[in-house]
């Protein structure tokens, strides 16, 4: 495997990489975005769809679990 530099955006890892760095040593290669458009739009376009399946994921579960619904126009309350 080739040496990927902590933080190093411009390297883009494949699922082969990926698969063999040692879950203990993750956080020497990654570090978790700070905001959801880190997340959306990471550098990286292996770390960006693992973020936008997580993400997505988190959003069925939210819609699953009735965390939330969407209100139409109608039934907005203006203050």
């Amino acid at each position: 495997m080739m040496a990927i530099e902590k933080y190093d955006l411009k390297v883009s890892l494949t699922q082969a990489q990926f698969s063999n760095i040692p879950q203990e040593k993750c956080n020497d290669y990654f570090t978790v975005p700070a905001t959801w458009t880190e997340a959306w739009n990471h550098l990286c376009p292996f770390q960006s769809k693992l973020w936008r399946d997580a993400i997505q994921k988190e959003l069925e579960k939210m819609e699953s679990n009735k965390v939330y619904y969407l209100l139409t126009h109608s039934h907005q309350l203006w203050l």
